[in-house]
């Protein structure tokens, strides 16, 4: 089978009834079991708000309980509760997605479970509209218990899975419509209608449907090939455009918030998207990373990282700082191939953050290497790599970021390995002063002298003295 999330899909019926008004209203509702659980609770769930006393449970009696829905099967897949597979028999498998729930009520034995009951399976069923990718679906349950809990009772739940790619965001209103729903309040003789054909219906049911989101508004942001664009604040994989075009966010309360596109080192885009798909841009070129790398050979050595910083951050209200994260891509540390360099990954200990503007122990720092007018290139040093040759040929990551109140924008990313740096420099003019310390990092890994340079000839004197 498909790999398939699945969530039981509620049926949260809450009936709301008063003495002087005659009114209901019925909710439909998805309700994740516990908070780390992939499952969902549809329930159908009723509340006669009413005082509850023994002549109460005598009088007041939910009978009946009658739902047709219909739902996209492109998105939503109805799971067998026998197998936890998907229904492929239709008529042979009818009742099997719907799970009756039980009620227990104290009595002076201990306890006793009630539940509803299915109506015959001619009056369970569905209807496959293969061609237009719906499914329908009918059900009907009853009980002459009148010792349910009128203001709490779930009666049952209907299990559905959720296809390849599809969360439970994305289940809009023309994914899950309620077709009709019927009521019977047996105890007081009075039924409750929605979109329900039957004359014997005295009122009016209003029907709330939870189970499904209101539509995002598209939103287009301009990308060109070799773009990379991430989303502040969450875990997701920045994503790699392939070609010239626009990268689509549908706006809504779950996907509003902060997108940002870095064009290798050389430009960045800030996008705030709206729940409502209102878009405005925030500080262009804001933080850029750097792919010019150097080593420090001052104690302490390590490989040196550049980022170019707007000066316009630093002066916005909610400025918090600004500086550079950075990892180890070491068997140890044990990243695996698609880690995030974001503060997520600093806050699990398996990056470091350098602060070259802000607040650190509460001493303001500001450090830089050089400032401009409109920017301010900073630089990172990671020290403190073993010198050895599996530790010096070890990629290093750094990635500078800022942070504006509590959103964290960053640059694109630069990896290098300080073995490949030594070798980049190594005889270069003007790296003449850490040809030395090239040399040696250079020397542990290829196991054999270097020469002191290739640009001269060395002719040894010593014997013109003896």
């Amino acid at each position: 089978m498909k790999n398939l999330k699945l969530f039981v899909a509620a049926l949260l019926v809450v009936v709301f009834a008063t003495v002087c008004v005659s009114a209901a209203t019925v909710t439909y509702d998805f309700n994740r079991m516990n908070e780390t659980s992939d499952f969902y609770l549809a329930s159908f769930h009723y509340d006669m708000e009413k005082e509850v006393t023994d002549a109460t449970y005598s009088k007041t009696l939910v009978g009946t309980f009658t739902t047709r829905f219909t739902f996209n099967s492109d998105k939503l897949i109805l799971i067998s509760t026998l197998t936890g597979e998907p229904v492929e028999d239709y008529v042979e498998e009818v009742l099997s997605p719907i799970m009756l729930v039980e009620t227990e009520v104290a009595n002076a034995f201990g306890s006793t479970k009630y539940k509803y009951n299915l109506a015959d399976p001619k009056d369970n069923g569905w209807t496959v509209d293969e061609e237009n990718g719906k499914i329908s679906g009918y059900i009907t349950a009853y009980t002459q218990d009148n010792k349910f809990n009128i203001n709490d009772t779930t009666v049952l739940n209907v299990v559905f899975a959720l296809a390849d790619g599809v969360t439970i965001e994305n289940i809009y209103e023309e994914d899950f419509v309620i077709d009709s729903v019927y009521i019977k309040d047996t105890g007081n003789d009075v039924a409750y209608g929605y979109q329900y054909t039957n004359d014997n219906c005295d009122e009016t049911l209003t029907v709330v449907n939870n189970v499904v989101n209101e539509k995002p508004v598209e939103v287009d942001i301009p990308v060109k090939a070799g773009d990379v664009v991430y989303k502040a604040g969450t875990e997701i994989s920045p994503v790699a455009i392939e070609e010239d075009g626009v990268y689509k966010v549908f706006a809504n309360a779950q996907t509003s918030g902060t997108y940002v596109v870095n064009s290798e080192y050389t430009a960045q885009k800030v996008y705030n998207v709206a729940a409502d798909g209102t878009v405005t841009e925030g500080i262009e070129n804001g933080i850029l990373g750097d792919d010019e790398v150097s080593v420090r050979i001052k104690d302490p050595k390590g490989i040196r990282f550049f980022g170019t910083v707007a000066n316009l951050v630093a002066d916005t209200a909610d400025f918090e700082e600004y500086g550079f994260i950075m990892t180890a891509e070491s068997a140890y540390n044990n990243l695996g191939t698609d880690y995030v360099l974001d503060m997520a990954l600093v806050n699990a200990g398996k990056a470091k953050k350098g602060v070259a503007k802000g607040t650190v122990d509460g001493t303001e720092v500001d450090k830089y290497f050089e400032r401009g007018a409109e920017s301010t290139l900073i630089a990172g040093v990671l020290y403190g790599i073993p010198m050895d040759a599996e530790s010096v040929q070890t990629v290093i990551a750094s990635r500078p970021y800022y942070k504006i109140g509590e959103t964290y924008v960053y640059g694109e990313v630069t990896r290098v390995s300080i073995y490949t740096v030594a070798k980049a420099i190594y005889n270069v003019e003007g790296f003449e002063a850490a040809w030395d310390y090239a040399k040696q990092i250079i020397e542990i890994v290829d196991g054999v002298a270097v020469p002191e340079s290739d640009k001269e000839i060395f002719i040894d004197a010593s014997p013109l003295y003896k």
